[in-house]
């Protein structure tokens, strides 16, 4: 592990003059009546080292939550970070890592990949005995409680969305968000005779799994892959490719969803309530909101939860130590200054009550919580992702293939099983 070095801090006490000095009281000063008596304490520290990703704002959200932990928790001295260009880069190379003993003692980690993770032995139970719980939002903590042990500290507790860009929706006269599915269809009919595509769609687990979610599907585990609700909602998305009603950010020429999004490329994209950062760097003029995506019916409606969490790595040499980190850094300073900078829901309880005075673009999710749905990914997710993207590509990327949505999660299966 890359654990840094041991290093032995000698903290010497005040040499005090008699009859006015003493030791040192919680905000630093001096207690008068303390005794002169000189006293040398010895404690071995030890450097730990977080693995995380994210844009500028979410690692100087950490530069804040790292800072100041050799004070609260003398055991530590410093906490450095490891950051990844991409989450992708990220959960690329965490196993290889962890089997040489050289990552990070924490990580950042989002629920699509933590059953993996868990599964395999790669995070670790943390020591809930130094840990303030009371701190979170109902539900945000049991995420991460599997078979009664606690593995992650909620950083985030949010469902995945849509977001409209609100002066395109207007400009093409459309005043009312779309509830379902057939309201988008609808609204893409009538945008194709103006050469505009209706929505932006990353070719990704995430995507497909909340489309699924919405036509009343998902995954149990691997056990329900071309179950009927499935199937059904994996036609009506290779409709809106086949029509031109749905385009990804590589078929418009630009690198990722978020670009393709704050050029004004189609006005609605489905994402998580950080899309407010991206809107205020990359657009900052646009007027836009966050809605609950759209589903089949209203009594199928569900939400992906996108909830990142932090966790202790296998191998870590002292889980109570990583945890004691973990409960001071997704401290209240830092869940402000992410969901400042980030524009995500927070899972701590107070921030969380700010959250839609700030962000007025977020007033529609209010109750979407209510709605979130496991996805129950399969334990293999890495895996399974990588065969959903590539079958599901096939299918609008390739003219001759001619698949439809039974034929697409068909392959999916056969080859996961």
């Amino acid at each position: 592990m890359n654990k840094g070095k041991r290093i032995l801090v000698v903290l010497l006490s005040c040499v005090l003059l008699a009859g006015c000095a003493g030791k040192v009281n919680e905000t630093g000063g001096i207690n008068e009546n303390s005794s002169s008596e000189e006293k040398i304490q010895k404690e071995e520290q030890q450097e730990l080292t977080m693995g995380i990703w994210g844009i500028e704002s979410v690692v100087k959200a950490h530069e804040t939550a790292c800072s100041g932990i050799e004070t609260a928790v003398p055991e530590i001295s410093k906490i450095n970070l490891s950051v990844f260009a991409t989450s992708d880069e990220f959960f690329a190379s965490l196993p290889t890592q962890i089997a040489a003993g050289t990552a990070p003692d924490i990580v950042k980690c989002d629920i699509t990949y933590m059953y993996e993770y868990i599964s395999k032995g790669y995070f670790i139970p943390l020591d809930e005995s130094v840990l303030d719980l009371s701190l979170y939002t109902d539900g945000s903590v049991d995420v991460f409680r599997i078979d009664d042990k606690l593995y992650g500290l909620p950083i985030n507790a949010q469902p995945f969305c849509m977001i409209i860009n609100l002066d395109l929706w207007e400009k093409y006269g459309f005043d009312e968000i779309p509830q379902t599915w057939d309201d988008v269809m609808k609204a893409a009919e009538i945008l194709a005779k103006q050469d505009m595509p209706a929505i932006i769609f990353e070719n990704n687990i995430v995507y497909l799994t909340s489309v699924l979610q919405s036509f009343g599907g998902g995954w149990n585990r691997g056990k329900d892959i071309d179950s009927a609700a499935n199937v059904e909602a994996m036609d009506f998305l290779i409709n809106m490719f086949k029509s031109g009603y749905a385009v990804t950010p590589e078929s418009l020429g630009v690198a990722d969803a978020s670009s393709a999004f704050t050029q004004g490329m189609a006005p609605l994209i489905l994402g998580s309530p950080w899309y407010n950062s991206v809107m205020k760097s990359g657009a900052p003029d646009t007027k836009f909101a966050l809605v609950k995506i759209p589903c089949k019916s209203e009594e199928l409606r569900a939400y992906m939860p996108t909830i990142d969490g932090y966790f202790v790595v296998k191998g870590t040499d002292d889980v109570t130590l990583a945890s004691k980190a973990l409960n001071y850094v997704n401290r209240k300073e830092f869940q402000e200054a992410f969901y400042q900078g980030v524009g995500a829901m927070m899972s701590n309880s107070e921030v969380r009550k700010n959250y839609f005075e700030t962000y007025d673009t977020a007033e529609n999710l209010k109750d979407a919580m209510e709605y979130v749905k496991d996805p129950m990914f399969p334990e293999e997710a890495t895996k399974f992702a990588s065969i959903a993207s590539t079958e599901f590509s096939e299918a609008i990327s390739n003219p001759n293939a001619q698949l439809n949505g039974k034929d697409v999660l068909d392959n999916i299966a056969a080859q996961f099983k």
